[in-house]
């Protein structure tokens, strides 16, 4: 699942190397990805491609910083995970939750704005 729009996300990594020379690693090619809880009552088997469809809608809608995207959620995926937040009791099990793809990292804060916001535990790049 990577982006094949014109623009794409890169990741800059800077350091320094052993002689002191500064260094600038552009990274191309992952596609950034959140996790978060699914909503009570979600089908995990049938509700993805329509849930994709309408957050990509809801998303390109809101679109204020003008991204040349077709498409700004590339996938979901149903996964279960354990929250990083918290007590977790030991042996209790992960979360029913979904994998969000995206084509910008932007994107990933902008969907916030649709009601993830309280759901959000990892933000992660592939």
């Amino acid at each position: 699942m990577g982006s094949s729009q014109r623009q794409v996300p890169i990741i800059r990594m800077w350091g320094i190397t052993e002689r002191g020379n500064s260094v600038c690693c552009n990274v191309h090619g992952f596609t950034p990805y959140f996790y978060c809880a699914a909503p009570v009552g979600f089908n995990m088997k049938k509700g993805l491609a329509e849930f994709r469809n309408s957050l990509n809608k809801q998303v390109l809608g809101g679109n204020t910083r003008g991204f040349r995207c077709p498409d700004a959620v590339l996938g979901v995926n149903a996964v279960r995970k354990k929250s990083i937040f918290g007590y977790a009791v030991p042996g209790s099990p992960p979360m029913r939750c979904l994998q969000i793809h995206v084509a910008l990292p932007h994107f990933v804060a902008a969907t916030r704005g649709y009601g993830f916001s309280k759901y959000f535990f990892i933000i992660s790049y592939d």
